[in-house]
C-alpha cells in the first residue's frame, strides 16, 4: 500500500477491517439472487477540442443498459 497509496498500514489493521465486514460479505455472497440483471455497457471516445486557446485531448463518454426482461436500451 505505501507504494501505490503513500500509506503504511499494518497487517493486524487489514485483519482487524477484513473481519470486521466479513459477516456482511457472507450475507451478501449468499443473498438470493434475481432472475436477470441489466447489461451495462460504459464507453469513452477521446477526441480533440479547443479549449481555451488551445486543442487538447477529451474523453466523451457514453453509457448504455440493455434490460434483458423486454429487450430494451436506455441510453
Amino acid at each position: 500500500m505505501l507504494d501505490h497509496y503513500k500509506v503504511e498500514v499494518s497487517a493486524d489493521f487489514i485483519s482487524t477491517v477484513t473481519d470486521s465486514v466479513l459477516e456482511a460479505v457472507v450475507e451478501w455472497q449468499n443473498r438470493p439472487l434475481e432472475r436477470s440483471y441489466p447489461v451495462v455497457y460504459f464507453d469513452a471516445l477521446r477526441v480533440k477540442i479547443r479549449d481555451e486557446g488551445s486543442v487538447r485531448n477529451k474523453a466523451v463518454y457514453s453509457l448504455m443498459t440493455l434490460y434483458p426482461e423486454t429487450g430494451r436500451w436506455e441510453f
